[in-house]
Parts: C-alpha cells; sequence; structure tokens
C-alpha cells in the first residue's frame, strides 16, 4: 500500500480553547529559530496535536508564511515519532511560532525543531 505523506487533521491544534490554554498555561522553550510552547495534557484525540504559526508583521506576503509553514510541518511530520517515542503516555499539544526575521532554509529549520522536540522530551 502506498504510504501518504501528509499530516493528518487528528495531528492538528485547532479548537480555540486548547491554544489559549497552551498560550496562557504552556511551558515555554527557544530553539533557534522556533519558539515552542507545550502543554502536557491528560485526555486528547491524538498522542500529539500541534500547531505551526509564522508572524503576519515579519513576512507580509503569504506566500512565506505558507512556505515557512510547509517547511516547519514537513520536518515536524518526519521528526515527532522518532522523538517523542511511546515510552511516555502523556499526551502533548506544541505550538511552534517561528521567530527568525529572514526565511531560512529547510536544514536549520528541521535542526532546530530536532533540538527542540529532544529538549521537550527532556523536561517531560
Amino acid at each position: 500500500m502506498i504510504q501518504r505523506y501528509t499530516f493528518p487533521k487528528e495531528f492538528r491544534l485547532s479548537s480555540k480553547t486548547h491554544i489559549e490554554s497552551v498560550f496562557t498555561t504552556g511551558q515555554s522553550l527557544f530553539q533557534y529559530p522556533i519558539v515552542f510552547k507545550f502543554l502536557k495534557v491528560d485526555s486528547s484525540h491524538s498522542k500529539v496535536q500541534a500547531l505551526f504559526t509564522c508572524p503576519k508583521r515579519k513576512f507580509k506576503r503569504a506566500v512565506d508564511r505558507n512556505l515557512i509553514r510547509r517547511r516547519m510541518k514537513e520536518s515536524f511530520r518526519l521528526l515527532w515519532q522518532n522523538h517523542l517515542s511511546d515510552s511516555t503516555e502523556t499526551h502533548l499539544q506544541i505550538m511552534m511560532i517561528y521567530s527568525s526575521n529572514e526565511i531560512l532554509p529547510y536544514s536549520v529549520i528541521n535542526e532546530g525543531i530536532s533540538k527542540g522536540l529532544i529538549q521537550i522530551k527532556k523536561s517531560l
């Protein structure tokens, strides 16, 4: 069977109340070029839910914001199972906020997300 390389809806953090609770009560860490905000929750639809943002203040063109978000999603999709293994039975909600003022290559974003996920795992 052909594997689809997608980021399914069950892994997306989309509820306004959940987003607000992660933003206000969640822990925060910075790994260049991304700010991570995360919160352990008791029950959730899936083990990990993620949200990716890129500020309109820094990138006026939607094309640029979409490119950055696509790079962040792809990196997270490939890395989350390796770094946030099934050994912990906690459910996580993660927000990733792009903080650089320029569009960085995929390799830099991938390295930042990888290091950030390792730090999140250590803090759990």
